[in-house]
């Protein structure tokens, strides 16, 4: 429109050499301009490419996170030693945190797939290690503050014990301990029984000996704080 009646004005009116140079270089700007934004193209591509592979990178050291949290967490059902509670239970910590960094980074990533309009990447493990890490934490913590508070009574001040107090504190220990002990007997033949029908399909069909079921250290330690306490009463 604008060329149209540059070119009626041309005919009907003399314009200066500074008018124009100036009409001329508005009708010129869109030479001038398209190349940058031509430029400003590929720059945003190359922005966009960048960005997509360091989320890929980022989704895949997330991965591997939560696979050694996974394994950190298998050790926990080793642990059998009950003089290193205190260790443990800073190693519980330690893992909680690590798996709430994880999560954190998991909303994170979440949050750029959506900007990339990518399907939202999902991580069943993590919520997992969250449910799983739990009876580990409480069982943990439950057994360091028995030991605590059986030195507090044994060792300390006798004019300071209330016998009210103790026995009632030390039927809260036995039901804790034993909720604790059912739970991981529960835990363990749920996971046997899942381990048979495996083995079942597997086979095909085949006769095989059922295999029997190994020791827990975690139930060990349970029983033995129980017999502890009902020593202690």
């Amino acid at each position: 429109e604008s060329k149209r009646r540059m070119s009626y004005f041309l005919d009907v009116f003399l314009f200066s050499q500074e008018d124009l140079a100036l009409n001329s270089a508005i009708l010129m700007w869109p030479r001038k301009i398209n190349p940058i934004f031509d430029e400003n193209d590929v720059l945003i591509e190359s922005a966009k490419h960048k960005k997509e592979n360091e989320l890929i990178a980022k989704r895949e050291k997330l991965i591997l996170e939560i696979e050694k949290e996974s394994r950190c967490m298998e050790e926990f059902t080793e642990f059998a030693e009950l003089d290193r509670m205190q260790q443990y239970v800073t190693d519980v910590r330690q893992l909680q945190k690590r798996i709430q960094e994880s999560e954190e980074a998991a909303q994170f990533i979440n949050k750029e797939e959506e900007l990339f309009k990518w399907e939202l990447t999902k991580y069943p493990e993590l919520d997992k290690l969250k449910v799983n890490i739990e009876p580990y934490q409480k069982f943990f913590n439950l057994v360091l503050r028995w030991q605590r508070t059986e030195k507090r009574w044994m060792d300390g001040g006798f004019l300071d014990l209330n016998g009210e107090s103790m026995e009632a504190d030390v039927d809260e220990f036995s039901r804790e301990i034993f909720k604790t002990l059912k739970f991981f007997q529960m835990k363990q033949k749920k996971e046997l029984q899942e381990k048979r029908k495996a083995a079942k399909r597997r086979s095909l069909g085949e006769e095989r000996l059922e295999e029997e079921p190994k020791e827990n250290p975690t139930i060990t330690m349970c029983s033995t704080v129980m017999e502890q306490i009902k020593v202690f009463k």
